[in-house]
């Protein structure tokens, strides 16, 4: 729910859009790593963890495009 909020939030803003996206970028990381751990404690099923890391992947894309797109692309990381 927080990241969706953020994105709420991100496409009504004005001024402040690249630093809610930044946030939203921040919240899935933290996402991504509480589920590799919950993988990595057999707490998810193998097809779980594909789903959500799916998601997750797709999800911080375009937040990341979007981002880049608001030229706040110095502050995205690269996952090559």
């Amino acid at each position: 729910m927080d990241v969706l909020e953020l994105l709420v939030k991100a496409s009504y803003a004005r001024e402040n859009k690249a630093d809610l996206l930044r946030q939203a970028n921040e919240s899935i990381e933290m996402t991504r790593w509480v589920v590799r751990m919950a993988h990595d404690r057999k707490l998810l099923a193998p097809m779980q963890f594909e789903f959500s890391a799916v998601a997750l992947n797709e999800s911080g894309r375009m937040v990341g495009g979007w981002l880049r797109q608001r030229g706040g692309a110095s502050q995205v990381p690269s996952r090559e």
